[in-house]
């Protein structure tokens, strides 16, 4: 596969540290964008819940580290048996994301945190299947659906769940088409603010 995102001859992607060890730019990622998500903590972006508001918010995470942060990928992905094409991610999320949640009222109706948990899972579910970015699809996302929570008067703490529990839950949530795991950590991770 052909990746402009990548450094020749490499996995590793091209970075404005120039850093071409993995695990380097890995611990360097999370600390940069650790930072970045303590201030989006303190200060969350507001926006319109659609593909534009969390490239906005992928963009403020990463724009310490990634010259392509916020933007759409061109390129087709893999994560494990997932394949995701990058020429559909738009017409997607506009029918799965936008227009079903702007339908919704940002999900204005739902009544309780059970109820609350339970929808969101259904778009996180379509946020996580469009994967708009090359990389951090689910940092963005997360903060994206904190966002979301504030509105309803809950703060969402993601460090209720482990990292392996939101990978398997999501596989499950498409593989399956069955979003109860997420919602499950949706809930466990909610609490009212």
């Amino acid at each position: 596969m052909n990746d402009k995102y990548v450094y020749p001859d490499s996995d590793v992607l091209q970075n404005k540290f120039d850093v071409k060890n993995q695990d380097k730019l890995e611990r360097l990622e999370r600390m940069l964008t650790g930072r970045r998500l303590i201030e989006l903590f303190k200060d969350p972006l507001e926006g319109q819940f659609d593909l534009n508001h969390l490239q906005r918010i992928h963009s403020y995470i990463f724009q310490d580290i990634y010259e392509w942060a916020g933007e759409l990928r061109t390129v087709n992905i893999t994560k494990g048996n997932y394949f995701a094409l990058h020429n559909v991610m738009v017409p997607y999320f506009e029918e799965h994301v936008t227009v079903p949640l702007h339908e919704e009222k940002f999900l204005e109706g739902v009544s309780g945190k059970s109820d609350l948990a339970q929808r969101m899972a259904i778009y996180f579910d379509h946020v996580n299947a469009a994967h708009p970015f090359r990389e951090g699809n689910g940092r963005a996302q997360r903060e994206f659906f904190r966002t979301l929570a504030l509105r309803h008067g809950f703060q969402l703490d993601w460090s209720k769940a482990s990292q392996e529990e939101m990978i398997e839950s999501s596989k499950q949530a498409l593989a399956k088409m069955d979003p109860t795991g997420l919602e499950e950590i949706l809930y466990r991770c909610m609490y009212r603010v």
